[in-house]
């Protein structure tokens, strides 16, 4: 029995707030970082990135600072008009998954890429 692939992991990466006084807030500066590390180790410019999926735990300061690196890094002025990047995120729907955060984002990933749509993101 063949199991089809659904997609493939180019590259993954990790990061840390470094000395930060506050390990639950994210740090914008290495938000940056691990996107443009992750980019440069896939070899795709962030203007062929057309859908993110963040962590969005929809923190008073956690929010902005995400969607602020996020916009910084794939928010390029490069980009061809009428390119869009899409932002979503899980916890919206489903709450956090603690530890299976991650792989919740990704199987909504996942489906995306198979179905071709991009759901709705509640609380927008």
């Amino acid at each position: 029995m063949v199991i089809p692939s659904w997609g493939v992991i180019s590259a993954t990466s990790v990061n840390q707030n470094a000395n930060d006084s506050n390990i639950t807030l994210l740090n914008e500066h290495s938000q940056m970082n691990i996107y443009r590390k992750t980019l440069q180790l896939t070899g795709l410019d962030a203007d062929h990135v057309s859908y993110v999926e963040a962590h969005g735990t929809g923190t008073t300061r956690g929010g902005p600072l995400e969607v602020g690196s996020i916009r910084t890094v794939f928010g390029n002025s490069n980009r061809p008009t009428g390119q869009t990047t899409y932002l979503g995120y899980l916890k919206s729907k489903i709450s956090h998954t603690e530890a299976t955060s991650g792989l919740s984002g990704l199987i909504k990933v996942l489906l995306i890429m198979q179905k071709g749509v991009i759901p709705g993101q509640a609380l927008l």
